[in-house]
């Protein structure tokens, strides 16, 4: 794993080496030639890093080379970010020269800076020189350059992209459903156990029975709940309770746990699904019985319990029990091709012979399955496969370690690092989370994971996308769920697969769930950490936490910082070096330390649900931020002028809209919900004009303050790709808005040919301009359908006198007209 983690790291550097403004600010203050140096060792190096893993597990001298790679590698980073966020804070002052003094530095402090760098270039290249004599001393040999693998890119609505299909299972499903609903309906409650070995389905199994238009329509409640660790009945039933009703329960006591669960479910039929239930003690499931059959709510309820115990709780559970046994080979089959070879393409005969010896050495597991034909989808090349076939993990006697194994060699045959190092970054997230796509790319952009791509033409967001469908398509991740166009939104990953995640990045990330005193005061050196506390009040987490923060030195190191819990209401930024993603949760901070200008290496920074009243004027000073939430701040009103600084910012989400004087100078921005246009010059509509890296929604409100149709000609809204969903809104008409220029500013916002969603509130002109008319943009001289449209509305215009033409859009399915008067 070491060598994907400097692989990735190496190759960021080097892109930052790359750059011209670096190599500016490096010539003008005298040592350019050290980093030329610095980026000479680093190449050398890299060439070596396959050899060094190929021989970690043999040598245990090579794993001490990579260790010490890694820590010098990390000290390059930094100082190379530190460079370039010089480079971007003389790129500000420049740009705001005339419009906003932008003090430089004093002589003898910018003497000071250029000393302080050119010696810590200095110091890491005489380390690099040293790693590099060690490795040609242990003889590590340069690396051939191989066959260049190609994965598919990323496509957002591939229809079977990491959806688990029930294959082999129907008659298991239909006998669960029958217990469930037919054979013990006359009983209170029946409790059926899907038991089985990792891998074997039995989630998939649960969620298909869930899911079944049967169930659907006997139950009245269904409820689902994943139970990973060991709980009290007490800490059970409160969960049940928020996952059935969708709120915490005001009580953790048991007699008002039943008495809630009594009133919310009383006269209803239920059914809770509780998944990787590992509890098999008699004493626990016979009380839980007890208080579930004395609850007073219908007869005919049921729970279903997914398990690795085959003995677990009651006679009449282990009697009702569903064991799950290996799939037969024709069903394995059929899901490892589906897996490995692209839909409606017959596969090589020499592959397939190949993979049906692979199928049988999965032993009927549909995670094996889907994870190792997933990988092999990425490989034509018939060695390849035999490699996989031939491998030793296969003659491993005891199965859990066989599989826990197999995942290991899915992994280890990534195309690439940035996809290993992606995937282990995962095991920051507690077990059973669902992670969220846009978010997942974002750490990696903020950590350096991903880089863009020149020569495909790819933006570092772009990349991300791609390692984020490899993973999909490796089965690494699961469960997808998508919006309603078919873009994936969310995933989770399998325990097992969570498990090598671990394992993969046990030196280099810690996750505390519900953390204790002893915990927090043992925590280890690691780069990523994040604390995931109950809602309560607890003061003493809070207190211990910030100690933690202010003591600890391994502060100073961290990339990663997650605080799911109350944190003081003095935070301070100052112990945070080196942090690149940051993420606080709770209403205790009102108002934000100015130390947090001083986090030059920041990306990520999620402040939702604060209470903060107004961001400090020195966040205008992080000027690596691609990453700004302040989502649920209802108490913020107020935007510093100084973010108007924050030249790499990509996506903001906030409730309140950023003023327009601060959003045309964020050139990057990507994500935008919505903005208000204000009439006053430098705040107006024409401010979006430098934005075309826009993406997904924009909603553009208050549009009868624009000035002039000139001005949103200007904005060249039909050049922002890949805006797919816009929305026009205007405030109602009245007697002062005579003279509103409606129709001429519809005009000049003509949509990018692919939007798909289309929004025109409180129009107020007797006729739509010529394109809304027949939905077709001009591009270029050149007339362009909207025929990408699945949804149009039309809400408050009521002075119009006609509609739109709709006979030439294929893919529309929603049309709305409100408040309409013809």
């Amino acid at each position: 794993m070491a060598d994907a983690l400097v692989a990735v790291a190496a190759e960021a550097i080097l892109k930052k080496l790359a750059s011209r403004a670096v190599n500016e600010v490096a010539l003008a203050w005298g040592y350019k030639e050290k980093l030329y140096t610095l980026e000479g060792d680093l190449k050398m190096i890299r060439a070596k890093l396959q050899d060094a893993e190929n021989q970690k597990g043999q040598k245990h001298s090579v794993m001490e080379w990579l260790k010490q790679l890694k820590d010098v590698v990390a000290e390059a980073d930094d100082v190379v970010d530190e460079v370039h966020y010089e480079m971007l804070r003389r790129e500000v002052k420049k740009r705001d020269r005339v419009a906003i003094k932008v003090p430089s530095l004093p002589s003898l402090k910018r003497l000071f800076f250029c000393s302080e760098m050119g010696h810590k270039i200095k110091s890491i290249n005489e380390k690099l020189s040293q790693i590099n004599k060690q490795a040609n001393e242990l003889g590590l040999q340069n690396e051939q350059p191989g066959p260049v693998v190609q994965y598919r890119p990323y496509l957002e609505t591939d229809p079977n992209l990491g959806e688990f299909k029930i294959v082999g299972r129907e008659d298991d499903e239909e006998r669960i459903i029958n217990l469930l609903t037919e054979s013990r309906k006359e009983e209170k409650l029946t409790i059926v156990p899907i038991v089985g070995m990792d891998g074997m389905g039995k989630t998939t199994l649960a969620k298909s029975v869930f899911n079944n238009p049967k169930i659907q329509q006997y139950f009245d409640v269904k409820a689902w709940l994943c139970v990973s660790v060991k709980v009290d009945i007490n800490t059970l039933l409160a969960n049940i309770y928020e996952s059935a009703v969708g709120e915490k329960s005001k009580s953790e006591i048991m007699t008002n746990l039943v008495r809630d669960l009594e009133k919310e479910l009383g006269a209803k039929r239920y059914l809770l699904v509780l998944d990787d239930v590992w509890d098999e003690e008699r004493l626990y499931w016979d009380d839980f019985r007890s208080v579930t059959t004395n609850m007073k709510t219908q007869i005919g309820s049921g729970v279903l319990v997914t398990t690795r115990k085959l003995d677990i709780g009651t006679k009449a559970m282990t009697m009702d029990s569903c064991p799950l046994e290996g799939l037969s080979y024709d069903d394995c089959w059929n899901i490892f091709k589906e897996r490995a070879f692209l839909a409606g393409q017959s596969p090589q005969p020499e592959l397939e012979e190949i993979g049906r010896d692979i199928v049988k050495k999965c032993h009927g597991l549909p995670l094996l399955l889907n994870v190792i034909g997933g990988m092999l989808q990425n490989y034509s090349d018939p060695k390849k496969w035999l490699a996989i076939k031939n491998s030793k993990v296969w003659d491993l006697e005891d199965e859990r370690e066989r599989v826990q194994k197999s995942l290991e060699l899915s992994f280890d045959n990534l195309p690439n690092s940035m996809a290993k190092q992606c995937f282990t970054y995962c095991s920051i997230f507690k077990k059973d989370t669902i992670m969220e796509r846009k978010e997942l790319v974002q750490f990696w952009m903020a950590l350096g994971l991903v880089q863009g791509d020149v020569e495909r033409n790819k933006e570092m967001e772009d990349v991300g996308n791609d390692i984020f469908q490899i993973l999909v398509s490796s089965s690494l991740f699961q469960d997808v769920e998508r919006d309603e166009y078919g873009h994936i939104t969310r995933c989770s990953m399998h325990d097992l697969v969570h498990d090598l995640s671990l394992s993969l990045s046990k030196h280099e990330s810690l996750c505390l769930v519900d953390a204790t005193n002893d915990d927090i005061a043992c925590i280890p050196q690691v780069k990523h950490l994040a604390f995931y506390q109950k809602e309560n009040e607890d003061d003493e987490f809070t207190a211990k936490v910030s100690m933690f923060i202010e003591r600890n030195t391994m502060t100073r190191t961290l990339h990663t910082l997650f605080i799911n819990g109350e944190v003081g209401k003095k935070f301070s930024f100052e112990r945070l070096k080196c942090i690149r993603i940051l993420k606080l949760k709770g209403d205790s901070i009102e108002k934000l330390d100015d130390s947090i200008g001083g986090l030059v290496h920041l990306r990520y920074l999620d402040l939702s649900y604060m209470k903060i009243h107004v961001l400090p004027e020195s966040i205008g000073k992080l000027y690596h931020l691609q990453t700004l939430k302040l989502q649920g701040c209802n108490d913020l009103k107020r935007f510093q002028k100084a973010m108007r600084n924050l030249i790499s910012l990509q996506h903001f989400m906030c409730d309140e809209d950023i003023p327009t004087y601060v959003l045309g100078q964020l050139i990057y921005l990507r994500k935008l919900s919505s903005i208000k246009v204000v009439g006053r010059k430098g705040q107006g509509i024409e401010e979006l004009r430098h934005l075309n890296n826009l993406t997904g929604k924009l909603c553009i409100s208050n549009l009868e303050n624009v000035r002039s149709k000139e001005d949103v000609v200007n904005v060249n809204l039909s050049r922002k790709k890949k805006l797919y969903n816009i929305e026009f809104n205007w405030s109602w008409n009245n007697d002062e808005d005579a003279n509103r220029n409606d129709k001429d500013v519809l005009e000049g916002l003509q949509p990018p040919g692919d939007v798909k969603r289309l929004t025109i509130n409180k129009f107020s002109g007797d006729n739509f301009p010529e394109w809304v008319m027949k939905m077709a943009v001009n591009i270029d001289g050149n007339e362009t359908p909207l025929d990408k449209l699945m949804s149009i509305r039309l809400d408050g215009c009521s002075s119009c006198l006609s509609l739109p033409t709709l006979e030439n859009l294929p893919h529309l399915r929603d049309l709305w007209l409100g408040v309409w008067t013809v």
